[in-house]
């Protein structure tokens, strides 16, 4: 049997189509690159480059004032509390608070990068990060310095998003804006501590 070229065109595409997709499907779920251990940003659409059972610690700075949120157990049990809030009392105490950080957590852990472009010291002022409305710390183990520090920034242009300072990998990223709400959330507390 003779195919017409133009029949055998369009078979070749077919073909190629399904094996794409076969090779998608069976492909290795990509990971951020590592650098001395640890993933950098440019690989990474996401502000945490982790997973959330990989986070002993979280600080929240803003006007001299600390906010200290951790894991209350080994580092992936993820049953994280406030620092003043250590884990005492029964469960329905601590419920509230564990339900409010929990839900936050998730959203922090799934912020997504809108846009990133190299760090320009001199424009820092530009993107509202000489002064920076508030910094975040994350630390992977509760005795190391931090893996990753952000200092967010001015809103874009649009208001819909806002700029992120993201170091160590000296980049300035956007975020939603309602990602950086779900933050300043966090750093003022559950509405039952404020």
């Amino acid at each position: 049997m003779k195919l017409e070229p133009g029949t055998a065109a369009w078979l070749a595409v077919l073909a190629a189509g399904v094996a794409l997709w076969v090779w998608l499907l069976n492909a290795p779920e990509q990971t951020p690159a590592m650098t001395h251990g640890e993933p950098t940003l440019e690989h990474s659409d996401r502000l945490l480059a982790w997973p959330l059972a990989r986070i002993a610690v979280i600080d929240f700075a803003q006007d001299g004032r600390t906010v200290h949120i951790e894991q209350a157990g080994p580092v992936g049990t993820q049953a994280w509390h406030y620092g003043h809030d250590a884990p005492a009392g029964d469960d329905s105490e601590r419920a509230p608070t564990a339900r409010f950080l929990d839900a936050h957590l998730a959203m922090f852990a799934a912020a997504r990068i809108e846009r990133s472009f190299a760090l320009d010291p001199d424009t820092l002022a530009d993107y509202g990060l000489a002064a920076p409305a508030f910094t975040v710390r994350i630390q992977l183990d509760a005795r190391a310095p931090p893996a990753r520090e952000l200092a967010v920034g001015a809103r874009t242009p649009d208001g819909f998003g806002q700029y992120v300072h993201i170091e160590p990998d000296s980049r300035i990223v956007t975020v939603p804006a309602y990602h950086v709400t779900n933050l300043t959330e966090l750093l003022a507390g559950p509405p039952a501590i404020r």
